[in-house]
């Protein structure tokens, strides 16, 4: 079930069919709503919303148009609506310096304030920003997003700001833009971006995808965004689906989370497999140092998957495959037993048999275990992450220590006179 972040429902746009549009967006698939606050007056009818209908949250705050309009007395009665057991977030806050309808000084003043009250409640926070990232990112810097981070809306900077807005701990969220026929260099951008910190939304009743272009947007709407989505990021609407929702459960705290290890994911023509999730490396740039998953499936679990469950999760995509990856979000060879007996049932069905590791799997086992993967796996990837001893033990802080680097070097040089593809 997707969940749409970005919505004014209040809006008088909404007024003459609000309980249809609800119907239509469950209909859709579409398991809950984030109704974002804009003007001062609209907490007051966000808040009401979710107390009405189910599935619907809510933010409160003052978006940048609005900004000359925040008093002290008013956010001080911002800060007693967040209280509220709906609310999910402080926002849209931000810069607008593309219509400039509050002085610049006055919006910076606002964001500031409003930062600042977000961070002490803990509440995640909704940006907007347009033609205002320099300004943007120095308030971020000198103020902090607090711990629970946040969500730049509607995001339309590119990879440069990005990125930088990724460094911050900050998700992006995408929508309708996403699926205009001009925009292929943002959906290249999109697909390049990790999945694991984008979210989607609509922005209604604004931004209606190419399918609704120049009608009202609605949130059953976002299901072309996330269409959109998959098709840039070269995975499936379910993937895509299973990620978003994931992400918004960790920012914001709502939707449902997947219960169980899923061993097998698809992407692309390929199955990937989750032997363990155990590793010799807590690296401090991927996804294990944030949040326990990737690819929006949680990947602890009470304990790894026998060969007999990896096999038969195999088996129903293994015909169209055209390789099985044998890897996870942990190392491989650590279950280096299960690891070949999996292998070897797969080479018997003429399967493609690739291994990623971290290249520790001599050093694990004590002797060259390459030898032992000739005629099992046909090519290996290996993450070697840095150029030198020092980088690579500060940045993957590996169980073994200095001796690791040297060890996945050697493990790459042998693994390729044992006649793999590396």
């Amino acid at each position: 079930m997707l969940i749409d972040t970005h919505v004014h429902l209040e809006m008088e746009q909404f007024d003459a069919d609000r309980d249809e549009v609800l119907v239509r967006a469950r209909k859709a698939g579409v398991s809950a709503i984030i109704t974002i606050a804009s003007t001062f007056e609209s907490n007051e009818q966000a808040e009401a919303l979710a107390q009405t209908y189910h599935g619907v949250y809510h933010t409160v705050g003052v978006h940048p148009h609005d900004a000359k309009h925040l008093t002290p007395e008013r956010l001080k009665e911002l800060c007693r609506r967040a209280l509220g057991g709906r609310v999910v977030a402080w926002g849209e806050i931000g810069l607008d310096y593309f219509r400039d309808r509050s002085p610049r000084e006055a919006q910076r003043e606002a964001f500031r304030e409003q930062l600042r009250c977000a961070a002490r409640l803990g509440l995640p926070v909704v940006i907007h920003n347009r033609d205002a990232h320099d300004d943007t990112l120095a308030i971020l810097a000198e103020e902090g997003p607090g711990e629970a981070t946040g969500v730049f809306h509607c995001f339309s900077g590119d990879k440069a700001f990005a990125h930088r807005c990724l460094e911050f701990g900050f998700c992006l969220s995408v929508g309708g833009p996403l699926t205009y026929p001009n925009n292929d260099q943002y959906r290249r951008l999109v697909g390049e971006l990790s999945p694991d910190r984008l979210l989607v939304e609509t922005d209604a009743p604004f931004l209606a995808p190419q399918a609704h272009r120049g009608r009202r947007n609605e949130p059953a709407y976002v299901t072309f965004v996330a269409e959109a989505l998959a098709e840039a990021a070269g995975v499936s609407v379910e993937e895509v689906t299973n990620i978003t929702t994931n992400n918004v459960r960790r920012l914001f705290g709502i939707g449902p989370l997947e219960a169980k290890l899923r061993i097998v994911s698809p992407l692309q023509d390929r199955l990937c497999v989750n032997l363990t999730s155990r590793s010799t490396n807590e690296t401090t740039f991927t996804s294990r140092t944030f949040h326990p998953g990737s690819r929006g499936h949680p990947f602890e679990a009470p304990r790894d998957p026998t060969a007999a469950e990896v096999l038969q999760a195999l088996e129903p995509g293994l015909a169209s495959a055209r390789e099985v990856v044998l890897g996870g979000y942990g190392e491989p060879t650590l279950r280096l037993v299960e690891l070949k007996d999996i292998a070897r049932r797969l080479k018997e069905r003429r399967c493609r048999v690739r291994l990623t590791t971290n290249g520790h799997g001599s050093l694990i086992h004590g002797r060259d275990i390459t030898r032992e993967l000739v005629g099992l796996v046909d090519a290996c990837s290996v993450s070697l992450v840095a150029q030198d001893a020092e980088t690579y033990e500060a940045l993957c802080r590996p169980t073994y220590g200095k001796l690791a680097y040297e060890a996945a070097k050697g493990f790459i040089v042998l693994a390729k006179a044992a006649g793999m593809e590396v």
